[in-house]
């Protein structure tokens, strides 16, 4: 059963947070942020680095107002002690709105092409983390609706490659990009995979674990070298499983699954198309593996 409440009150909503606005890119996307609060744009600033920047030029991938939702919660607080965050996808593909504690976002709401998201006064969420959460949503359906798809996943970039190392929340990710230095990450916890030509590519995405990028922090696209999933082990191993078993198991790597069911068919589509046509294995490692020295110049001396 739909739940039109979030739909109703969200394209209610009317009033922009701010007057400011910015443009984050990823790649060769641009999203474009308006209706920011001064404080939230200079947040947004320090947190995304050389990602983000005034508005340049009239063209925009997407376009993301943001608009005060007054002080009432869209869902009620966390009853768990250790939930921080939570998302919910509320009505089909023609109405869907995500829902959280403090906000609510729907497309084609602030026109044509647009998305609005809706954000709580007073949140008890850091609100710059919130919209990094909704960023990392409009990225998975750009991802998606260009024959791609979002992964839980850390990226480092050596040789000119990228190797995104694959997993869910507690498989290492970020320990493994800390083990590929000196490779330089290209974000710690959440990755991109498009194809193009002859190639998959990943984008270098301002989402790091220390919540600050550095302003020489890599940006672009780049080739995909391999993606591995991560599984911890005494030694490390790398191995190249079956077509379907490695479908399966890079799919259930996949961000934000549930927002959008009726594509389901799409996602898994093109998850195995990647893993027909690039590179994808299983890699076990210690935590305190050196995976500069023993899987990436392998890796790449065999390439």
């Amino acid at each position: 059963m739909v739940d039109a409440r979030y739909r109703n009150r969200l394209t209610g909503l009317k009033h922009p947070r701010g007057e400011d606005a910015r443009d984050l890119r990823v790649g060769s996307w641009v999203v474009r942020v308006v209706g920011l609060d001064r404080p939230l744009g200079q947040a947004l600033d320090e947190r995304w680095g050389p990602f983000v920047g005034p508005v340049e030029g009239a063209s925009a991938t997407l376009v993301l107002e943001v608009v005060d939702a007054g002080r009432e919660c869209w869902l009620p607080g966390p009853d768990a002690p250790g939930e921080r965050y939570r998302m919910e996808a509320s009505g089909d593909a023609d109405a869907r709105v995500i829902v959280s504690y403090n906000f609510a976002l729907g497309r084609a709401i602030a026109g044509e092409g647009g998305w609005s998201l809706a954000i709580t006064r007073d949140t008890w969420e850091p609100t710059e983390r919130l919209l990094e959460n909704v960023a990392r949503y409009l990225l998975a359906v750009l991802a998606l609706d260009n024959g791609g798809f979002a992964m839980h996943s850390a990226g480092v970039l050596y040789d000119g490659r990228a190797y995104l190392y694959a997993g869910p929340s507690r498989s290492g990710k970020s320990t493994a990009v800390s083990r590929s230095l000196p490779a330089q990450s290209l974000g710690d916890d959440f990755g991109l995979v498009i194809p193009g030509g002859k190639n998959w590519w990943t984008p270098a995405v301002p989402f790091d674990g220390s919540e600050r990028i550095s302003a020489g922090a890599p940006r672009g696209l780049y080739p995909v070298g391999a993606i591995w999933r991560l599984y911890q082990s005494p030694e490390i191993a790398l191995d190249h499983p079956p077509v379907q078993v490695a479908s399966a198991s890079l799919l259930s790597c996949v961000a934000f699954p549930w927002a959008y069911p009726e594509r389901a068919g799409e996602l898994l589509d093109h998850v195995a198309q990647f893993v027909e046509e690039s590179s994808f294995g299983h890699l076990r490692f210690a935590v305190d593996s050196k995976l500069y020295s023993e899987v990436l110049e392998r890796q790449g001396a065999g390439s």
